[in-house]
């Protein structure tokens, strides 16, 4: 005679953080009164693996910032690379105040930084004011931004009409899935700076350089579904514990 199974299905709660559920179920088994042994031998292994709790819940953090870490990187990447040939030649101990009225942009911020690096990295001295220096160098940049083009060997997806939403919001559009042979994706950066240095009382030019360009890269491959990069920034290579940005160039 069969065991009589008995689940227990204990109270639910959603969790705040992710939409899922738990549910753990406990199995008991009571014998009839008039079993035998090599029935209780069939039933106890079913019953002990039943007996485990069944659950599951996967949470997963996700953050969507508005700029990814590819463009950021190509960006300063770039700025990076355009800095390191430029010159301090002429300014080594002098007290320099950096302007950079001609390179404020958001994206200009860490070129400017990488400057005033390496105006110190070459023994410039940097004033915090205008007044208190006896040099003024302004900073200027022709642009720092990026390009990509794409390729596609195959079918691409094609729109084949728009799933209704909830009231209030765009339709979906709703297209066929790719048939990839070979997919390229391109992104470059590029970023230009230059320099004139003068005195502050006289306005005679002291130093000049520039400009001077930097850039970097990133191409993503796709072969029969088998992807592949070639990059020189961090976002698209692996990187150990130890490693610095230097290391990974």
């Amino acid at each position: 005679m069969p065991a009589a199974v008995h689940v227990l299905s204990l109270p639910q709660r959603s969790h705040r953080l992710a939409d899922c559920r738990l549910r753990s179920v406990a199995v008991g088994i009571h014998a009839p009164r008039d079993y035998d042994e090599s029935a209780m031998d069939l039933y106890l292994p079913i019953g002990i693996v039943l007996l485990v709790s069944v659950s599951g819940c996967t949470q997963v953090s996700q953050t969507m910032p508005p700029r990814t870490a590819t463009e950021l990187y190509l960006l300063s990447v770039a700025s990076e690379n355009a800095v390191r040939g430029m010159t301090a030649e002429g300014l080594r101990g002098r007290l320099v105040y950096v302007d950079n009225k001609y390179a404020n942009e958001k994206d200009h911020m860490f070129l400017v930084a990488e400057v005033r690096a390496k105006l110190l990295a070459e023994g410039v001295r940097i004033a915090e004011t205008r007044d208190a220096s006896e040099v003024i160098l302004e900073i200027r940049t022709p642009g720092v931004s990026m390009d990509t083009r794409s390729l596609l060997l195959g079918i691409p997806g094609l729109p084949i009409g728009q799933a209704a939403t909830a009231a209030g919001l765009p339709a979906t559009e709703i297209t066929t899935p790719e048939l990839v042979f070979i997919k390229n994706f391109n992104q470059w950066g590029t970023a230009g700076v230059a320099y004139v240095a003068y005195w502050r009382e006289t306005g005679e030019i002291v130093a000049s350089s520039g400009p001077h360009i930097g850039r970097s890269y990133r191409e993503d491959w796709s072969f029969f579904g088998i992807p592949a990069n070639l990059s020189d920034i961090p976002p698209a290579k692996p990187i150990e514990a130890s490693e610095t940005l230097d290391d990974l160039k």
